[in-house]
């Protein structure tokens, strides 16, 4: 448990500069648009932005139930989500017939909502489903909708412009 303590109290300290670094990377992405295929920075950058608070809040709740270690552990879990699906849309690059990048995003996010109704059946299974992995779910279910419609959206490229020339 000390051990534990420690490594939360220098969470502190790593999560904003997790934040920091995703915010950069959307910034050096954003400066470099004109090397990716047309409006797919926005699209990331839309994907980044929400899985970055997201991330802030799941940690955020992380810490307000850190008493409850039921919660806490799953609102720490729910951190750990978004940042897997660039991850598994990498990796899912080398199954067959997913050939193209959005059949991967789209892929991992459906993959992502599965584990989170597999942790919810678990919940229900041990007698009590808790309330991270519903916000969770809701939360990456709008994500996954929204991301394909971001890179059309004028508002969002805008403000993506503008955030590009800070």
């Amino acid at each position: 448990m000390k051990w534990h303590r420690s490594i939360g109290k220098i969470s502190f300290l790593l999560v904003p500069l997790i934040v920091a670094g995703g915010l950069n990377m959307v910034h050096s992405m954003m400066i470099a648009k004109a090397s990716y295929p047309p409006q797919v920075p926005y699209q990331l950058a839309f994907i980044d932005f929400f899985t970055l608070a997201i991330f802030i809040l799941f940690f955020a709740l992380a810490m307000v139930h850190r008493k409850n270690v039921q919660l806490h552990a799953r609102y720490m879990v729910c951190t750990a989500l978004g940042p897997l699906i660039p991850a598994l849309t990498r990796l899912l690059f080398l199954i067959p017939g997913i050939d193209s990048f959005n059949k991967s995003l789209n892929t991992s996010y459906v993959l992502i909502e599965l584990v989170l109704l597999f942790l919810l059946l678990d919940d229900k299974r041990s007698g009590k489903i808790r309330s991270p992995y519903i916000i969770a779910l809701m939360l990456f279910i709008t994500q996954h909708g929204m991301m394909n419609f971001a890179k059309e959206w004028e508002w969002w490229r805008i403000a993506m412009d503008s955030f590009s020339s800070l």
